[in-house]
């Protein structure tokens, strides 16, 4: 089902998620919202704390795959269920990055190149994968959010300065209903 958005400086952005004990019916339901819900916004990835569930949860919408310009590949969602980083590559790349729940803002931010990931899928099943460039950004970037972190939290301080009136704008427009 379609889930409302979260929006930056709601605090359920900023809390660490619980880890799924059992992938159950409720964990079923969370993973086809996120998914509805990223597929509906347009997004290469969500995470449950973006639509306010606060469990270990993500999506992805990126293929392994890159265009032959470089350019990412849109894919059917695929669930992380607690996903965890068991390695990563010490080469790292600066591209731009976004978020559904910061509209209109994209900074660059330096992530490692590559990964590999262990989760589980909505049936419980264990699973790694390796991904590298897009995939693996957008894997990285919505791990952040089950800490309670943003991609803004590693821009340098300068460029945090710099987008204080963007966040703000962002926190007036779509967090209207919460004042």
């Amino acid at each position: 089902m379609l889930k409302d958005l979260v929006y930056y400086n709601d605090p359920r952005l900023r809390q660490g998620c619980a880890r799924v004990r059992v992938c159950d019916a409720s964990t079923a339901q969370v993973a086809q919202d996120l998914a509805d819900s990223v597929v509906h916004h347009s997004g290469a990835g969500m995470s449950a704390p973006q639509i306010g569930h606060m469990l270990r949860v993500i999506v992805i919408c990126l293929a392994p795959d890159v265009a032959p310009d470089g350019s990412a590949i849109v894919c059917d969602p695929k669930i992380y269920i607690n996903p965890e980083i068991i390695e990563k590559s010490s080469e790292t790349i600066i591209y731009p990055e976004g978020s559904l729940s910061i509209p209109g803002l994209t900074e660059e931010v330096e992530r490692v190149k590559k990964i590999k990931v262990k989760a589980l899928d909505v049936d419980g099943n264990m699973f790694e994968e390796e991904a590298d460039l897009w995939r693996a950004r957008v894997i990285l970037h919505e791990m952040d959010y089950l800490d309670g972190d943003l991609f803004i939290d590693k821009l340098e301080p300068g460029a945090q300065l710099r987008i204080v009136g963007a966040l703000e704008s962002v926190d007036k427009e779509f967090n209207k209903t919460s004042r």
